[in-house]
């Protein structure tokens, strides 16, 4: 007994690009009679889409590639003289020694002219601190409030 379980292969298969090109033109021009038609024609176009795309997205990278460093070090048009050492080594043999003077650095660092002062002005002074408040007495206690009677005040 067969039990329909969608194992069977219908259409071209994919190493037969003249026979999946005549599917993928099907699509556009043909209506499918039966689902397995129409899955056959999407299958064409899945193929050409894909390489399509793929074309297309190397494509614009070669005619506009992205300004990174990372992009300039490993895009394929380095990749022979990444592979057969054009610039030397990727990574460094020894260490790199330089010679660097920094008191004289932090002195340059450090001037008024570099903070946007005037090297002949003298620094601002700093603003005289505020005079102390006298402290403020106490409130008077209030006047003793007469007890209330309960009624409400009379308007009239």
């Amino acid at each position: 007994a067969k039990r329909h379980l969608g194992e069977t292969v219908a259409g071209p298969p994919i190493t037969d690009v003249k026979g999946n090109l005549k599917q993928a033109i099907n699509f556009f021009t043909k209506s499918p009679v039966s689902y397995t038609e129409f899955k056959v024609q999407c299958c064409a176009v899945r193929l050409f889409a894909f390489g399509g795309v793929t074309a297309g997205c190397a494509l614009a990278l070669f005619l506009d590639p992205p300004k990174s460093s990372y992009w300039r070090r490993w895009s394929p048009l380095y990749w022979w003289s990444n592979l057969w050492g054009g610039k030397g080594p990727l990574f460094l043999k020894s260490k790199v020694e330089h010679e660097v003077d920094v008191p004289e650095l932090m002195k340059q660092l450090s001037s008024p002219s570099l903070a946007g002062l005037k090297a002949s002005a003298p620094p601002p002074e700093p603003a005289a601190p505020a005079p102390a408040k006298e402290p403020t007495p106490a409130p008077a206690p209030a006047a003793a409030k007469k007890p209330s009677t309960g009624k409400k005040p009379s308007t009239g």
